[in-house]
């Protein structure tokens, strides 16, 4: 077997941890652009006063994705030693942005109602 050649098992290893980093980088994203628009209009506000000093600026959404870019190298960095951690934070956190951007959204019908 070729060095470069991974098995079928590593191969939907990393397909898997790629799928739920691109969910992720996809749901911090969707969540910094309606938490914009949810604090603009006056519904919300950000409770991290790091990200709270960002947005007036319209570097609120890049600072975003930066922080993803580099969680999701960390946990790459992490899924070579160990694929089960990197598995279960990455789902984790999946799950977590999925509740904030339901949550969201759920905020921002509630201003048309």
């Amino acid at each position: 077997m070729d060095t470069y050649t991974l098995d079928i098992n590593s191969q939907l290893k990393i397909r898997n941890l790629m799928l739920l980093w691109g969910a992720l980088f996809s749901l911090v994203v969707t969540d910094g652009i309606v938490t914009q628009y949810l604090i603009t209009h006056g519904i919300a506000w950000e409770l991290n006063p790091f990200l709270a000093s960002f947005i007036d600026d319209n570097t609120f959404i890049l600072v975003k994705a930066l922080g993803v870019l580099l969680a999701i190298s960390i946990l790459w960095d992490i899924s070579k030693r160990n694929y089960r951690i990197a598995l279960a934070v990455s789902s984790f956190f999946v799950m977590f942005y999925t509740l904030v951007v339901v949550w969201n959204t759920y905020l921002c019908t509630m201003r048309w109602m």
